[in-house]
């Protein structure tokens, strides 16, 4: 699976050679990722910063139930699924 970078299309780079993105850029990425899924019961739950990569937790609005998780590369703004039970 592709990630989005900040051109929304897959593999595309988001921050310049060299420079990480932010978290408030992460948290960006992010929104638009859900919006692009186009399911009004999702909503971001949380966006944590490791050395590497942003973590990132979606849930369930109706519920409040965990839904899936994603990475988001530093160096390129790629979203891609975080490896366990969501990739199965």
């Amino acid at each position: 699976m592709g990630g989005l970078g900040g051109t929304g299309a897959p593999g595309a780079p988001y921050s310049a050679p060299g420079q990480a993105i932010t978290l408030d850029q992460a948290v960006e990425l992010a929104q638009g990722y859900l919006l692009s899924l186009g399911n009004p019961d999702l909503a971001l739950d949380e966006v944590e910063e490791y050395a590497n990569n942003f973590y990132t937790l979606y849930k369930e609005k109706s519920t409040g139930i965990f839904a899936f998780e994603m990475l988001i590369d530093k160096a390129s703004g790629q979203l891609y699924p975080e490896p366990g039970p969501n990739m199965m």
